[in-house]
């Protein structure tokens, strides 16, 4: 629409040019009418660059006073005012100064659209003319362009909410029909559980089975222990009697060490005689040989002979009881000896019950641990059951977890296109 009333606007100036000279008045006068009537803002530029036409929609769109942008003004004034306007600075002027100058020297038209802070939006078309003029076009473009964004932020909207529906269905299709699967899954988790319940239940029992088997077996056992406890017990009762007989062998044989002694005493005393007794015979020997004939010294010898001899029988006799008594000893040691031998043998027989009663313990032990090992097995059986429960409850209750989440993200999606829906319904 610029374009055109720049091109309507130089083929009126062409049309009152070539009109005579005295229908100059009138023309100036028609073309101030329709500068005046345009809504776009317009400026004609001689070829000096100075204003030979402005309307007023120039001043009102950039807010400016009409008495400020007149007839007869140059380019760069002109552009000056209009950038303090709308707050340009100084550099930015003259960078758009130039740009004016560059496309009236290029002899084409050029657009451009400007954005102020309040939110106009001025579309712009500069159209150089061939005789070396210029026309500058402003036209507020403010309203179309909202109204354009509207539509399009409007199109937008349905586009996404076409899109939020297609995907809102698609996505419960999705979660109805993995909601449908694990439904299905978590049937088939629960058709093993009850399986594998039946099968803990028939280890249970086997298990209870095995326990009172066992049960049975250890109440012999305590009763093989009974026995063996009496045979011990009657054992230690022996045992005590050999230990008695044992002390009293100890006793006796002190009894015969003390009279050992005794009869070492006497035997030292019948040495000490033996040894006065040499040597009397050697103090006979010697007065002897003094004497000679004379033969005094041996009657004193003979005396002291006789007396040491008298000594050595008694002595002798009382080594007599001595021995005696150490005999009787000996006959009580030995009889000792066959008391214990007896104890003993008794000992021996009880322990040879003990041994059988403990081979058969020993077989019943036996029984009793291969009924443990079985219940062991069976224990084990039920574990690994119930571990297999364990996993499929887990399994289960994650099934479980996943179609929750799944209903809540339908129920989410659901809220979404609701939302998406009524503010649809707001916007149209």
């Amino acid at each position: 629409m610029q374009i055109q009333s720049a091109s309507v606007l130089s083929h009126t100036l062409e049309t009152l040019r070539g009109e005579e000279a005295d229908r100059s008045n009138d023309a100036q006068a028609l073309l101030g009418i329709a500068l005046a009537a345009m809504t776009d803002g317009i400026v004609i530029f001689d070829r000096d660059e100075r204003i030979a036409a402005i309307n007023p929609r120039v001043a009102a769109l950039f807010r400016i006073a009409c008495d400020r942008v007149r007839p007869g003004m140059d380019l760069s004034t002109y552009l000056g005012i209009v950038g303090e306007a709308v707050g340009w600075p100084a550099a930015r002027t003259a960078a758009v100064i130039e740009n004016h100058r560059l496309w009236w020297s290029s002899e084409s038209t050029y657009g451009v659209d400007h954005h102020f802070d309040d939110g106009m939006i001025l579309q712009i078309a500069f159209t150089p003319l061939y005789d070396g003029r210029a026309v500058i076009t402003y036209r507020d473009i403010s309203v179309e362009r909202r109204l354009a964004d509207a539509v399009a932020a409007q199109t937008a909207q349905a586009d996404r909410f076409r899109q939020t529906i297609a995907t809102v269905v698609a996505q419960t299709d999705a979660a109805a029909a993995e909601g449908q699967a694990m439904g299905r899954a978590g049937e088939s988790e629960l058709e093993l559980i009850v399986r594998d319940l039946g099968e803990v239940v028939i280890a249970a029992q086997q298990s209870t089975a095995a326990m009172q088997d066992a049960a049975h077996t250890s109440a012999l056992m305590a009763g093989m222990i009974d026995t063996v406890v009496d045979q011990i017990r009657h054992t230690s009762t022996a045992a005590s009697g050999a230990m008695a007989h044992a002390d009293e062998t100890v006793h006796l044989t002190q009894g015969l060490s003390d009279h050992a002694a005794s009869i070492g005493s006497i035997l030292d005393v019948i040495r000490g005689i033996a040894k006065q007794t040499g040597l009397l015979a050697l103090n006979a020997a010697i007065e002897a040989a003094r004497s000679g004939e004379a033969g005094r010294g041996f009657a004193v010898v003979a005396t002291e002979v006789k007396a040491l001899a008298t000594q050595t029988s008694a002595a002798v006799a009382r080594i007599g009881p001595q021995i005696a008594a150490m005999q009787a000893a000996t006959g009580d040691v030995v009889a000792a000896n066959r008391a214990i031998a007896r104890d003993i043998a008794d000992i021996q027989q009880r322990a040879v019950v003990v041994t059988d009663t403990a081979r058969d313990q020993h077989d019943r032990i036996l029984a009793i641990s291969a009924a443990i090992d079985e219940t062991a097995l069976t224990a084990r059986a039920m574990t690994e059951g119930v571990e297999q429960l364990a996993s499929r409850n887990r399994r289960f209750n994650t099934t479980a977890m996943q179609i929750r989440r799944n209903l809540e993200s339908v129920h989410l999606l659901t809220h979404d296109l609701s939302v998406a829906t009524e503010s649809f319904q707001a916007t149209y």
